[in-house]
């Protein structure tokens, strides 16, 4: 078992794509779920999968919650997949969000598409990661 605030990632898929590194705009996908299995039955809380719909974000400390900043960090841009548990200390904690109950870990598959600037999207509500838009709208 891992320390209660320790990231636990498993790379499913890495290409040859740059690196994410810290300031690096980031086209990705996403889906969130509350247990590990409801990633594989599709049973997410969030996900912008269904449209293949990338989001674009800047990797900043202070724009993601602490445990996607640190899951994305080092993933390689072209298709790379990621999937990620982020304990309740690097997510919500005792706050918890939409959809997250307080105290509740996540289970996360990241993609990402596309490294360096995207064209602008619609400006979007933070979602369950702590995503938003880098784009105007």
């Amino acid at each position: 078992m891992t320390d209660e605030a320790e990231l636990c990632i498993q790379d499913t898929k890495v290409c040859g794509g740059p690196a994410v590194e810290p300031g690096s705009v980031v086209s990705l996908l996403y889906r969130v779920a509350l247990a590990a299995e409801d990633l594989e039955t599709g049973r997410c809380i969030e996900t912008n999968y269904s449209p293949d719909i990338p989001i674009t974000v800047t990797l900043e400390r202070d724009q993601l919650l602490p445990g996607v900043y640190e899951a994305l960090l080092g993933m390689r841009s072209g298709g790379s997949v990621r999937r990620v548990h982020i304990p309740a200390a690097l997510a919500f904690g005792d706050r918890g969000a939409r959809g997250v109950p307080p105290g509740s870990d996540l289970w996360v598959e990241i993609c990402v598409m596309h490294i360096g600037q995207s064209p602008p999207e619609p400006d979007r509500n933070r979602t369950a990661l702590g995503f938003t838009s880098t784009g105007g709208g």
